[in-house]
C-alpha cells in the first residue's frame, strides 16, 4: 500500500466518520471507544495494514467528533439562551435578501450568532444593510419529518424571527454582483411572456418566488422540478452536458474543460454563493480540473478529496444539505453505473448519434442514486420522472445557456438580447410541452413512505453486478 492510497484512505475514513455520526450513532463514549481500539492497534500493529487501519480509525473518530461539535455549537449558540423572549439585537445583513409572494426572508449577522429573519413581501431590507431587530426570538422547530433546525444549522443559523420590528440604522453598499443580477432579473422580465420568465429566473438567478403553485405541482408530477432549481444534481448534469455540448461545437478537450470551469465559478457568483452551489461547484471544478492536469485515472481519489473538502469545512452538509447529498450522488452515479448504461445503449445506436446517447447515459445514471434519496426527503415518487428527463436532456443545456447569454446581452444590445430570447422562450415552451405531456399521465406522481433500508436492500446486490460487468477500463469512461 503506497503513500497516496494511505492518504485516500484517511480522508475516506474521516468522511465515513461524519456519515456515522450524522445517521446512526453521536455519542462521546463511542468516540472514545474507537479512540482506545485505534490507539492499540498502532502500539501493536505499527508496521503493517492493522497499523494504518488504527489511522483510520483516528481520522474516523475526529469526523465524529467534528459533526458532534458543529451541531453542539450552533443548537447551543448563545443567543438560543433567549428563546422565546423579547430581545433587541444590533446586526448586519449578511447574505442575499430573498424576496417572495408572501414574505422575505433575510439572515441577520449578530454578534454572537446567526439568525433567519422574516419580513414582509415589501420590505426594503437589502444586503449590506446595518439594522436593529426587536421581536420574539425563536429556536426553529421540527416540522413532521423535516428538521428544520439542521437544515437551517447547516449555515449556522441557529435562531429566527417572524416578523419582527426593523429599523435600518445605516445602508450598506449592494455589491455589483447583485446589482448585475437585478439588471438581468429585468431584461427577463421585459424580452420574456411571464410563464417562460418566471421559469428562466428560477433556473438561471435561483429566484422562484414568481412561479405559482400550479406549476410547482406539475413540475413535480412530471419530476422536472430539479431541472428548473439550482440543486446539486441540476449543476452537475448540466456541467457536463455543457461540456459534451462544446466538443459538438469543435471544441478541443481541454479547452470545453476550462470553459465548463469558468462557466460554472460565473454561475455560482451569479447565483449570490449559495452553499449548495458552492459545495457542488467544488465538486465539478475538482473533477474536471484534474482531468484537465491528465490526472484521468483518478476520479475516484478525485470524488473523494472534494467530499474532504466540503464535509471538512461543514460536517453538518452531508445529513441537512440536501444540494450536496445530490450533487456527490450524481456524480458517484455517473462514475459508477454510467459505464454499463453507456454499454447497453450503444448496442441499439451502433456506435451513432452519440451525442444522445451520452446525455441520456448521464442522465440516466445521474438519477440513479439520486432517486431514493428524492423519495426519502419528499416522500413522493414520479413514475414519469424517467422519461421526462431523457426527453428535455437534450435541450436543457440549450436553455440554461440561452438563458444566461441574452438578459446581459440585452444590458449591453438590447436588440440582440431580445432576438435570443425569442429562441430561448421556444426552448421553454418545449419543457412545458413535455411537463404538461409527462404531469397528464394517470398515476404520474405517488405519495409513498418506503423505509430507506429498502433500498439499501436492492440496490446492494445491483452494485455488486455493475461492479463485477464493469471493468477499470469502462470505469473510465467519462474521464476520458
Amino acid at each position: 500500500m503506497d503513500k497516496s492510497d494511505i492518504f485516500i484512505y484517511l480522508l475516506l475514513s474521516f468522511i465515513i466518520g461524519v456519515l456515522f455520526a450524522s445517521f446512526f450513532i453521536d455519542s462521546f463514549y463511542f468516540i472514545l471507544i474507537v479512540l482506545i481500539i485505534s490507539f492499540i492497534l498502532i502500539g501493536v500493529f505499527w508496521k503493517n495494514n492493522l497499523g494504518v487501519l488504527g489511522f483510520c480509525l483516528i481520522l474516523f473518530s475526529l469526523g465524529m467528533f467534528c459533526y458532534s461539535f458543529s451541531l453542539f455549537k450552533i443548537e447551543n449558540n448563545y443567543l438560543t439562551k433567549f428563546n422565546n423572549q423579547e430581545v433587541s439585537l444590533e446586526g448586519n445583513v449578511c447574505e442575499e435578501v430573498k424576496r417572495g409572494l408572501l414574505k422575505t426572508e433575510i439572515v441577520v449577522c449578530f454578534e454572537k450568532g446567526r439568525a433567519l429573519v422574516f419580513d414582509s413581501n415589501d420590505s426594503e431590507i437589502d444586503f449590506g444593510d446595518k439594522v436593529l431587530v426587536k421581536g420574539i426570538l425563536k429556536i426553529p422547530e421540527k416540522y413532521d419529518d423535516f428538521d428544520y433546525r439542521g437544515y437551517l444549522a447547516k449555515d449556522e443559523i441557529s435562531v429566527l424571527f417572524n416578523f419582527p420590528q426593523i429599523e435600518i440604522i445605516e445602508k450598506g453598499k449592494v455589491p455589483f454582483i447583485f446589482y448585475l443580477k437585478d439588471r438581468a432579473r429585468e431584461e427577463i422580465k421585459k424580452d420574456m411572456p411571464f410563464k417562460e420568465g418566471v421559469v428562466i429566473e428560477a433556473m438561471i438567478l435561483g429566484d422562484d418566488s414568481r412561479m405559482d403553485k400550479d406549476l410547482k405541482a406539475r413540475l413535480n408530477a412530471s419530476g422536472l422540478s430539479h431541472a428548473i432549481a439550482i440543486s446539486g444534481s441540476h449543476m452537475v448534469l448540466f456541467s457536463f452536458m455543457l461540456f459534451e455540448l462544446l466538443m459538438i461545437f469543435g471544441f478541443w478537450r481541454k479547452q470545453a474543460q476550462i470553459a465548463v470551469v469558468i462557466f460554472t465559478i460565473f454561475y455560482i457568483i451569479l447565483v449570490g454563493m449559495p452553499a449548495s452551489a458552492v459545495r457542488s461547484g467544488i465538486m465539478i471544478c475538482l473533477l474536471l480540473l484534474s482531468q484537465i492536469i491528465g490526472r484521468q485515472s483518478s476520479v475516484w481519489r478525485t470524488i473523494i478529496i472534494a467530499g474532504f473538502l466540503i464535509v471538512f469545512e461543514n460536517p453538518l452538509a452531508l445529513k441537512f444539505d440536501l444540494g450536496f447529498q445530490l450533487s456527490f450522488l450524481a456524480v458517484i452515479g455517473m462514475m459508477f453505473v454510467g459505464p454499463s448504461i453507456n454499454y447497453c445503449l450503444n448496442q441499439f445506436f451502433k456506435d451513432r448519434c452519440s451525442f444522445l446517447r451520452e446525455i441520456i447515459t448521464m442522465t440516466l445514471s445521474a438519477q440513479f442514486f439520486v432517486v431514493p434519496v428524492l423519495i426519502n426527503s419528499f416522500n413522493s415518487i414520479s413514475l414519469v420522472s424517467i422519461f421526462s428527463n431523457i426527453a428535455i436532456a437534450p435541450f436543457l443545456p440549450l436553455i440554461m445557456a440561452l438563458g444566461i447569454l441574452f438578459p446581459f446581452i440585452g444590458i449591453i444590445v438590447p436588440l440582440l438580447g431580445w432576438i435570443i430570447s425569442l429562441f430561448c422562450t421556444i426552448f421553454v415552451s418545449l419543457l412545458f410541452f413535455i411537463v404538461n405531456i409527462s404531469s397528464s399521465v394517470p398515476l404520474a406522481f405517488l405519495k409513498t413512505d418506503i423505509p430507506f433500508y429498502l433500498f439499501f436492500i436492492v440496490y446492494i446486490p445491483i452494485c455488486y453486478l455493475i461492479y463485477k460487468k464493469s471493468n477499470k477500463k469502462d470505469l473510465e469512461f467519462l474521464a476520458q
